[in-house]
């Protein structure tokens, strides 16, 4: 099977999207596909990987296991987060978790996207508001279709 090489345009996408996740101009020439781009992308923290839980006490951590991947990627969470009890409704559920979450990151002005065509885990980003847009159209361009919560 053939790799698929990105093409001028994707390539002036992929440096747009460099730009709003606030990575390196140059690491862009290291990028030749939506699969490397992807890969780069977890690596650096700009997308963030959150598994289904495997067991009962996974389902009760999971809010705080999310919240700590976030705070990991360099997200600057309150401390309120850390409550016990402080999202009963979101445990052991994802889905429900980065909704709970989504409410708080909308009050700062800020969304989080999800990655549309994963379905064995969830790849999540954070981006400011008023680059949504321009988030959903470059990463559909580049093979790695993003959409807010609300959509998924």
């Amino acid at each position: 099977m053939e790799k698929e090489i990105f093409d001028e345009g994707q390539k002036q996408d992929v440096r747009e999207l460099f730009s709003i996740f606030n990575l390196p101009e140059n690491d862009v020439l290291k990028i030749e596909n939506s699969n490397e781009l992807f890969n780069y992308l977890i690596e650096y923290h700009k997308f963030i990987c959150i598994e289904e839980p495997k067991n009962e006490s996974e389902e009760v951590e999971l809010l705080y296991t999310i919240i700590q991947r976030f705070r990991n990627a360099g997200e600057h969470l309150p401390d309120y987060f850390d409550e016990p009890g402080i999202c009963d409704s979101c445990e052991g559920d994802v889905v429900e978790s980065l909704i709970f979450l989504n409410a708080y990151y909308n009050e700062m002005e800020r969304e989080i996207m999800i990655l549309d065509n994963v379905r064995d885990k969830y790849i999540v980003c954070i981006i400011n508001k008023n680059q949504v847009d321009q988030v959903y159209i470059l990463s559909f361009q580049t093979g790695i279709p993003l959409v807010c919560m609300d959509e998924f």
